[in-house]
Order: C-alpha cells, then sequence, then structure tokens
C-alpha cells in the first residue's frame, strides 16, 4: 500500500507511544525550543537585523518601525533589504547569515551581539521537563544546533550536579561515538549550524570535518532510534542535508518497530513542520 505524503501525529497519540518507545528515540532541538527561555529565534533575529540596516541606512526614526510584528512594518523594512546591492532572498537558507555579516561584518562584534542576545536565559518548563526525563532514563540523546547552554543549566539543576551530562561539540567529536558506543547517558551533541558568529563554510577544514563526522555520527544513529525534532524550521543548509542522507530505518522502517517511524525524516523529503510543546498539533513531514 502507498503510503501517504504527510503523516500526523497527534499529542495524545504521541505521548502514549512516547511511554513505551521513549528509550528508542533521540531528540533534535532548534531554536524554537529555547525561545521560551527568552532566547530569540532565527526569525526574531532576521527582522531585528533587518531593522538595524535600515535605521543605519536611511536615518529613521527607531519608532516608526519599533512593532516588528506589524506587516506594514515588516513591508517597509524588506523593502529596503530589497534595495540594497545583491540583497539575500527573503526565507532563503542563508538569509539569516549574510544579514548578521551585513549588520556586523566583524566576527568579535557578532559574537558580542550573541553573548548578549544570551546573557540572562534561562532554563525554561520545558528545558527542565527535558533534564528530568533525562534523570528517569527516558531520554538518552539530544542533538541541537542551539549555542546556548540551557540543557546542561537544566541537568545541573535537575542532577544537582554539573557531571551528569556529556556534551560533545566540535572540540571533541570523538567525544560523542564514545559516550554512545559506551552509552553513558544522558548525551547532549552541539553541530555547528549555520547561526553562530561564523558560517560553518567559513570556518577551517578541520572544524568543517569536525562538524561532517558528527553529523555522520547522527545519520548512523537514525538506523538504531527514532528522531522527535522540536522547534527546528530546516533553515539550515548542512542540517537538512544530513537529515536528507538515506538510511535503513527512514526507509524501510514498519510501523511497529523500535524505531518512532510516524518522527522520522523520509529520504528526499523536505521538512516542514514540527512538534514544539503544544504549538503545533500533530507531527508532520512532507
Amino acid at each position: 500500500m502507498q503510503k501517504p505524503d504527510t503523516l500526523g501525529i497527534a499529542l495524545d497519540d504521541f505521548a502514549r507511544r512516547f511511554s513505551l518507545r521513549a528509550r528508542s528515540l533521540m531528540w533534535f532541538l532548534g531554536a524554537g525550543s529555547s525561545a521560551a527561555a527568552g532566547v530569540p529565534t532565527a526569525v526574531d533575529m532576521i527582522w531585528e537585523f533587518k531593522r538595524m540596516l535600515f535605521l543605519s541606512q536611511r536615518r529613521s526614526s527607531y519608532h516608526a518601525v519599533s512593532d516588528l510584528s506589524q506587516p506594514l512594518v515588516r513591508d517597509r523594512l524588506q523593502g529596503h533589504i530589497d534595495s540594497m546591492e545583491q540583497p539575500p532572498k527573503a526565507g532563503a537558507p542563508d538569509e539569516y547569515a549574510r544579514l548578521f555579516e551585513a549588520a556586523y561584518p566583524a566576527e568579535k562584534d557578532r559574537q558580542t551581539f550573541l553573548n548578549a542576545k544570551l546573557a540572562g536565559a534561562k532554563p525554561s518548563y520545558g528545558h527542565m521537563a527535558l533534564a528530568t526525563l533525562m534523570q528517569a532514563e527516558l531520554m538518552r540523546i539530544v542533538w541541537t544546533t542551539n549555542f546556548d547552554a540551557l540543557v546542561a543549566d537544566a541537568c545541573a539543576k535537575v542532577y544537582d550536579t554539573t557531571g551528569a551530562l556529556t556534551t560533545a561539540a566540535l572540540d571533541a567529536p570523538d567525544l560523542a561515538e564514545q559516550a554512545i558506543t559506551g552509552e553513558r547517558w544522558p548525551l547532549e551533541v552541539k553541530l555547528h549550524g549555520d547561526f553562530r558568529s561564523r558560517r560553518l563554510k567559513n570556518t577551517d577544514d578541520e572544524l568543517r570535518h569536525q562538524d561532517q563526522r558528527l553529523r555522520q555520527t547522527l545519520v548512523v544513529q537514525c538506523r538504531r532510534f527514532g528522531l522527535v525534532v522540536v522547534g527546528y524550521s530546516g533553515r539550515d543548509d548542512s542540517v537538512m542535508d544530513t537529515l536528507r542522507t538515506p538510511c535503513p530505518l527512514m526507509e524501510h522502517s514498519p510501523p511497529d518497530s523500535s524505531g518512532y517511524t510516524e518522527v522520522k525524516h523520509r529520504p528526499y523529503r523536505v521538512f516542514n513542520g514540527y512538534w514544539n510543546g503544544g504549538r503545533k498539533r500533530g507531527l508532520r513531514w512532507g
């Protein structure tokens, strides 16, 4: 029987299945998962960059474009961006990075800007729930492109120690493989993504190679675990290329397999939805 193009799971259905399959699932956290903690999403910062460029180049009044939620304000800002030489296309995967570099050409300034955005962020209810699931051994592996420390902060509070969570990042790609092989849970793996102060393509060869190793580890583990995606918009080319990589679990898992087939990415299909704490009534891929 032909499979439907879009698979949907109601949240109550997800909750029941999760109670049985928790240890067979990995989690992938995007920027939306940190929004409740006060960390702006990529979309939030895109409009902030557009306003920065508009105000500095047009020397206009801040009051006139203060409310970024207003369609008229957005149209005015977008009109200015479109008038720039070689403007980034609205909604393009590299829109964030190109606008960030246009607003702050120096990497040091971009890092200072990000540090200011992260300052004062505290784990949200969702982060605390995540850490509690980790402590209950119902969540083993978390993958993320987020550069905040909210998962680690939440674990430190729940476990009452900073040593419970293993965090693997670009500086130690072997740590992810070692933790998975040795089943040292919980594990957080930080992929680079393109929403930091330096785009992945602008890093040196060693860092790109190390990020590729981490992403390959993700692909390999998708043969063993299902994948729940939370608050991720799919804007990051390097991550989406990884999620498009075919693997046996994604292509051939029957509905009753240990992998959570309804929450997996089918090869060469673009991710267009996510489960985000009730914001979206279902899980959808298409």
